[in-house]
């Protein structure tokens, strides 16, 4: 994809194998404005390796850039970022819960209710309303 720019949110891990890549500060320029994370670049059957202006143009705006092997399918990284990112998840949702379960147990204990007779006048023998 010769420009990604319409298709990212912001946060993204970027795979690309560079098969139209012609201008590579533009594309990295591209790839910070919409705020991605990093590029992985794979390497073959169309690189051999990661084009020097590729690293450079990544290096000159603060893209991490990832070289990725061409026995790595992008599969197993997309999913690897997956898991790591539902693992951390977890991880806040557990401290989520055990934070709340400490503020219940810290909190006062609710006051009960006192039950008025519907033969009662409007108020409760201590005097508070019913």
């Amino acid at each position: 994809m010769a420009d990604p720019y319409p298709y990212l949110l912001g946060g993204e891990l970027l795979l690309t194998a560079g098969v139209l890549l012609t201008d590579p500060d533009h594309y990295v320029s591209r790839l910070v404005e919409a705020g991605a994370s990093a590029l992985g670049f794979g390497v073959r059957p169309v690189h051999e390796a990661v084009p020097r202006g590729l690293v450079e143009a990544c290096d000159r705006q603060g893209l991490p850039l990832l070289e990725v092997g061409p026995q790595t399918p992008f599969t197993a990284i997309a999913r690897a970022v997956w898991r790591l990112m539902a693992e951390a998840r977890h991880r806040e949702l557990r401290r989520v819960t055990r934070a709340s379960r400490r503020w219940r147990r810290r909190r006062p204990a609710p006051t009960p209710y006192r039950r008025c007779s519907s033969s009662s006048p409007r108020s409760s023998a201590a005097g508070r309303p019913c």
